[in-house]
């Protein structure tokens, strides 16, 4: 069953019990096992199911949504920000993934430590997370096939008038064909080189260097998102939304 949308208040403490079902079934019994263990309120079992499932080879965003409601439901916020982040990868648009995610962020305590982006450079920025990879490819193959056509009647056409026309739509085509490219590219280099974690540890210090000896300069929280810049015997240096960093475990870090 669907969860509620948005627009309810206390969502967290009212939609999260209802589970979402595949819109068609799962090779495997696990799945559904975990949404027994959730309704049954046998969280941490129905952690283990929801991981057997991925463990299996499902890759979905509902089974992602629901792994993050049984994490929030056992107190594991940082996994449940993760889940939810996992889930947003395959449906970006989703409302309930979306509302979960805001309301999640809004508990964690280091309120400092989110980006100060604002107005058309974080708009800019946020653009490709508002697509999947496969809606991108998808918009890429389909422009590219119009801009053919366009382009195939526009040498063909003897009528001035169409031809004018194909001339047209081929701008058009061509314009749309170059912004989906660079949105393509770069959500690619999202997912696949931007190296993007969640912090696990309830309070965690980062230190100037890849070691305990050296001075600490943060103390993080559970939940907050970081990306990886490099990592080094057992520590990465990581960089906060605003700009901050420093070295911590890298067995307190999540990657998504």
């Amino acid at each position: 069953m669907r969860a509620l949308g948005p627009s309810v208040t206390a969502f967290l403490l009212v939609a999260l019990p209802f589970m979402r079902s595949f819109p068609q079934v799962v090779p495997s019994q696990a799945y559904n096992q975990g949404n027994s263990f959730f309704q049954e309120g046998e969280y941490k079992k129905a952690i283990q199911a929801y991981r057997k499932a991925l463990s299996l080879g499902v890759r979905n965003s509902y089974l992602y949504y629901n792994l993050g409601n049984a994490y929030y439901k056992d107190g594991q916020l940082g996994r449940a920000i993760w889940a939810y982040e996992k889930a947003r990868i395959l449906s970006p648009r989703d409302d309930d993934i979306n509302f979960n995610l805001k309301l999640l962020r809004s508990f964690i305590e280091d309120k400092s430590s989110a980006s100060s982006s604002r107005g058309v450079m974080k708009f800019f920025s946020q653009l490709p997370q508002f697509f999947a990879l496969r809606e991108l490819a998808w918009g890429e193959t389909i422009l590219y096939l119009f801009l053919t056509i366009s382009l195939i009647g526009y040498l063909l056409s003897f009528k001035p008038g169409l031809r004018r026309t194909m001339r047209h739509l081929s701008t058009v085509f061509a314009s749309l064909f170059f912004v989906s490219t660079l949105l393509l590219f770069a959500r690619y280099y999202e997912l696949n080189f931007k190296q993007r974690a969640i912090i696990l540890s309830s309070q965690l210090e980062a230190r100037s260097g890849p070691g305990d000896e050296y001075t600490k300069i943060l103390t993080l929280h559970e939940g907050i998102e970081v990306e990886i810049k490099e990592s080094r015997e057992g520590w990465c240096l990581i960089k906060l939304p605003n700009g901050l960093g420093g070295w911590v475990e890298r067995s307190s870090l999540l990657k998504i």
